[in-house]
């Protein structure tokens, strides 16, 4: 229903563009743009072009050079135009913007009808305000990770807006990224490895210990998201040909791509599709104790679990540990390639892949011979 409005909206905004006499403008009963009583044809001769009249109240114009636009308007048109997103990032990006959006209600910047009136100090101010707020949660102040997540997510909706003609342009050039610590995370080991499968026995049915262990080794050998795995069906199993058994996965932003699987997994998945048929109830690869898909929080859940049973406290488990961890030994192998690892984990940036091995580079720079044992 919500994206039949927006896609309402937009019909309608594209009509009026086209189809509303230039000359034609309105203003409210106090002159001001965008009141909902009394809307008036005002003087020609003072008039500013219509673009659009949505549920007979004014909320976009040509002024100038930018286009009048409600700040929440263009929120929603911005979601709306992101909506084939993966459904984390998409909740990612409008929970961020509805706290920006609040904020500027709460403190009349922008001015309430003109996105187009947000200035570098109004984001700034708001990215202030923002590192003194308090999660009760953390009982302390927001991670400059989180900070970073804002200004981002920010950046690249002022980008869009700048396209749209709905403010200055040049305004996402001008807000920085703040800098944040890049520390170096620690990878899971081969002792790490072995124990989180021993652990995989603990689980109260044989059909558990069999999925947790085909969960893990499919992580561990492709390096694919906790969303990823959750999205596998059987369908997506390609064990046919013995020497190339592979996965059809569907990533981020709807892109499909083919990964390899280990010869370990393989013998771990055909375990568990033996126990699995009579446990199932939907197509889902990998399923609950009630038979229902796993979620990503399922999955963590799951990894942390076995982290417990395990013994595991100097490192992290995770499913982003587990895709960290196949980047890692990946390019430990001999010949490895950085471009390739970057096609297999879905990347569209290689520099996202760099994160990913922040680990690897620190280990292979402290290795080989050290310059001083060669001057003595």
């Amino acid at each position: 229903m919500e994206l039949e409005l927006w896609s309402h909206r937009l019909t309608q905004r594209k009509r009026l563009r086209h189809f509303v006499p230039e000359s034609l403008s309105f203003q409210g009963s106090k002159g001001q743009v965008g009141q909902e009583s009394n809307l008036q044809p005002a003087a020609l001769e003072k008039s500013v072009p219509l673009t659009s009249l949505v549920f007979g109240v004014l909320t976009e114009q040509t002024l100038g050079r930018h286009k009048v636009m409600l700040l929440a308007d263009a929120i929603d048109d911005y979601l709306f135009e992101s909506r084939k997103l993966s459904p984390t990032t998409y909740r990612w990006y409008a929970q961020k913007l509805r706290v920006f959006q609040q904020w500027c209600d709460g403190t009349g910047a922008p001015d309430s009808t003109d996105i187009g009136q947000l200035t570098t100090r109004d984001v700034r101010r708001f990215l202030d305000a923002l590192a003194e707020t308090h999660n009760p949660r953390r009982g302390s102040t927001l991670t400059p990770q989180t900070q970073h997540g804002y200004t981002q997510v920010i950046k690249q909706f002022l980008r869009w807006c700048g396209r749209e003609g709905y403010c200055n342009p040049n305004l996402y050039d001008r807000i920085k990224l703040p800098k944040v610590e890049q520390p170096v995370f620690q990878t899971l080991t081969k002792e790490h490895i072995t124990a989180l499968f021993d652990a995989c026995q603990h689980e109260v049915h044989p059909t558990l210990v069999a999925r947790d262990r085909a969960l893990l080794a499919t992580l561990l050998s492709t390096g694919i998201r906790a969303a990823e795995a959750c999205s596998l069906t059987l369908e997506s199993l390609r064990l046919e040909n013995p020497d190339d058994p592979h996965l059809v996965v569907r990533g981020k932003g709807k892109k499909w791509r083919e990964v390899g699987l280990a010869y370990t997994a393989v013998r771990f998945l055909r375990r568990y599709l033996r126990v699995r048929t009579a446990h199932a109830t939907v197509t889902a690869l990998f399923t609950n104790q009630k038979g229902n898909a796993l979620t990503p929080s399922g999955v963590n859940q799951l990894l942390y679990r076995l982290r417990d049973w395990a013994g595991i406290e100097d490192v992290p488990v995770s499913a982003r540990q587990t895709r960290r961890a196949f980047a890692v030994h990946f390019m430990r192998q001999g010949g490895a390639d950085v471009f390739r690892l970057k096609e297999l984990m879905g990347h569209s940036d290689i520099q996202t892949t760099m994160i990913y091995l922040r680990d690897f580079q620190q280990k292979d720079a402290r290795r080989g011979v050290n310059p001083l044992d060669t001057m003595l």
